[in-house]
C-alpha cells in the first residue's frame, strides 16, 4: 500500500484548486456574453413566465433616436399596483414583426404584466403575449340618441297654418 503524507495532500489538493480557478477563469474569459437585445428578450420571457397581470393605460407612441443613430418605436404606459403609480415604456423595435406601432391605439386600456418583487419591472408586449386589447367593447354610444315617440316630432300634427318644417325647429 501506497502511504502518502500530509505534506503530499497540501501539495496535491493546492495544484488541483489552482486547475480549477483557472479553469473558471478561462471559461469567464472566453465565453460569449450575451447581447443586450438577448437579454431583455429573456426578461421578456420571464415576466411571461411568472409575471401578475394588471389594468393599465397607454399613454403614448413615440419614436426615438439612439445614440448609434437608429430609430426605435416606443410605448409609454401607465399602471397603478397598491396605490403606486408606475409610468414606464417599452421599445417595441425588436417585435417589428409582431406588431405594427402604427395600428396602436393610444389612449386605450391595456394589461401589464409586472413582476410581483418588483413592479417597476414590466411589459405590454412580448413575442408571446401582448397586453393590447383589440376591440374594446363601447360602453358609451357617442351618436345622438334616437328620439323616443313621445320626444319624436313625426307624430304631431301641424296646427293651422303650421308648417313641417315650424314643427321640426320647435322639437
Amino acid at each position: 500500500m501506497v502511504h502518502i503524507t500530509l505534506r503530499e495532500w497540501q501539495i496535491a489538493s493546492l495544484a488541483g484548486a489552482t486547475a480549477v480557478a483557472a479553469g473558471a477563469t478561462l471559461w469567464l474569459l472566453t465565453r460569449k456574453k450575451p447581447t443586450a437585445e438577448e437579454l431583455e428578450r429573456e426578461r421578456r420571457q420571464m415576466l411571461v413566465s411568472f409575471g401578475r397581470i394588471v389594468d393599465g393605460s397607454l399613454l403614448d407612441g413615440f419614436q426615438i433616436t439612439a445614440e448609434d443613430g437608429a430609430t426605435r418605436d416606443m410605448l409609454l404606459y401607465q399602471y397603478e399596483i397598491s396605490g403606486v403609480v408606475y409610468e414606464c415604456s417599452q421599445d417595441i423595435t425588436p417585435l417589428a414583426g409582431i406588431l405594427d406601432p402604427a395600428a396602436v391605439k393610444i389612449g386605450m386600456p391595456c394589461s401589464i404584466r409586472y413582476q410581483p418583487g418588483s413592479p417597476e419591472n414590466s411589459i405590454l408586449v412580448s413575442e408571446r403575449w401582448s397586453g393590447l386589447r383589440e376591440g374594446v367593447p363601447i360602453l358609451w354610444n357617442q351618436a345622438k340618441p334616437k328620439r323616443d315617440p313621445e320626444g319624436d316630432w313625426r307624430h304631431l300634427r301641424p296646427a293651422a297654418g303650421q308648417s313641417d318644417a315650424e314643427l321640426r325647429s320647435i322639437h
